[in-house]
Parts: structure tokens; C-alpha cells; sequence
């Protein structure tokens, strides 16, 4: 699983390279899933004073690519990828 957040075409997080994911089998307790994340500071920070200087909107893309199996050979492997983007208006 790859993932990402982008704002005004700097990655501001994402994970670092490929996740392996494994979800409980049915009956299990357990319902959480951990994914890591690394986060840029230095591109928010930069984002963010760009914004603070005078920028009016962030524009921002968040991209996913699940790819996987289920585990079953009738359903074999799977590529689910995901992007939405869009602009957030920033007042003053």
C-alpha cells in the first residue's frame, strides 16, 4: 500500500516505501490496523509560510494504491488506486 498527501505540489506525508497490510480473520478481536507515516516538516513548513505570506488557497492531492490478494484463488490479486485533489479557500 502506497499513500500520500500533497499540498500545493509538496508532499507534505506518506509512507516510505512499501506497507504490508494484514487485516484479522473473521471472529478476531482485534479491529485496528496501523499504518505508518512519515511526515515532511520542512515542506509544511515551507508550505505553510508560503501560505501565511499571502497564499489564498492550498491545493491539495491525496493519493492511495492498494494493491493485494485475497488470499483465495478465485479472486486472485487486485490494484485499487485511488486520488482526490481539490482546493481549499483560505481567508484571512
Amino acid at each position: 500500500m502506497d499513500y500520500a498527501l500533497a499540498i500545493n505540489g509538496r508532499r507534505w506525508a506518506g509512507n516510505s516505501g512499501e506497507t504490508g497490510l494484514s487485516l484479522a480473520p473473521e471472529g478476531s478481536t482485534s479491529t485496528g490496523v496501523q499504518l505508518p507515516l512519515k511526515v515532511d516538516f520542512g515542506a509544511i513548513g515551507t508550505g505553510a509560510y508560503e501560505l501565511l505570506r499571502g497564499g489564498a488557497r492550498a491545493d491539495y492531492r491525496l493519493t492511495a494504491d492498494i494493491v493485494g490478494n485475497a488470499g483465495l484463488e478465485e479472486f486472485g490479486a487486485f490494484d485499487f488506486p485511488v486520488e482526490r485533489s481539490g482546493r481549499i479557500d483560505l481567508t484571512r
